[in-house]
Order: structure tokens, then C-alpha cells, then sequence
């Protein structure tokens, strides 16, 4: 009896089980070689928004996401990036390159320099795609 109620829990639990997404860290954000910081992020199901300016007291470190949207705001352009990843990793992005236009970037065929390690985003993924307008 213990064993099938043991057995039975096991199945409860894996059949409730969530997929963990996946998280891409940011160090840091430029434009120009002029660092950007993040002051605000408003989040709802579809899209993130992250508000940037050139000089602020508070910095926020950021994680995005292969969820939805990722949109960075600087003045009034805007990059919207959009993540495409099939297995649940964490990766590191050393600087993220601020670029108008809408991306679309396959991370499965970025140029990792180690380990889940991207040195500037989005220029060492091979495979992203400029969105035209």
C-alpha cells in the first residue's frame, strides 16, 4: 500500500509539472559605446518593456525572456527582440548592442564563446533576422 501510494504521488507530480524557462542574463546595454541603464520594466503576458536611459543613479540588472517580446525603449526608438530557443538554458549576454528594428534570433546558432556565453548581442548570433518594415 505504501509503495502504491508513493507511486501514485510521483505520477501526480510529473504529470503537473511545468517547463522552466529559459534565462538570459544582460550585463550590460549600449548604444554607440555609450552605456545604457535600465530605470523601468513593465511586464503582461505577451511582451516585456524596458524603459533605457544614458545616465541614471539606480541601475536594475535584467533577465529576458523566450517568452514573448522583449522590447528596449531608448528616447523614441525602439528594439523589439524576439527569442527563439528550444531547450532550457541559461545565458549570459555581456553586452547587448541597442539597434532600432525588430529582431527575430535563433539562439540555438549564436556564437557561444564558452558555455552559454554571448560577448555582444545581437551581432554574434549568426542567424538573426532583421525585420523590414
Amino acid at each position: 500500500m505504501r509503495y502504491l501510494i508513493i507511486f501514485l504521488s510521483f505520477l501526480f507530480f510529473y504529470s503537473n509539472a511545468q517547463p522552466l524557462p529559459s534565462i538570459i542574463i544582460v550585463d550590460s546595454i549600449s548604444i554607440s559605446k555609450k552605456p545604457l541603464f535600465v530605470k523601468e520594466i513593465k511586464t503582461n503576458n505577451i511582451e516585456t518593456i524596458y524603459f533605457l536611459f544614458s545616465s541614471t543613479k539606480e541601475i536594475k540588472h535584467i533577465a529576458i525572456g523566450n517568452n514573448g517580446r522583449n522590447l528596449f525603449i531608448y528616447k523614441k526608438d525602439t528594439m523589439s527582440i524576439t527569442l527563439s530557443l528550444e531547450k532550457r538554458k541559461q545565458i549570459l549576454i555581456q553586452n547587448l548592442h541597442f539597434q532600432k528594428g525588430e529582431y527575430t534570433i535563433n539562439l540555438k546558432d549564436c556564437n557561444f564563446q564558452s558555455d552559454y556565453y554571448i560577448k555582444n548581442f545581437p551581432c554574434d548570433c549568426l542567424n538573426y533576422r532583421r525585420e523590414e518594415e
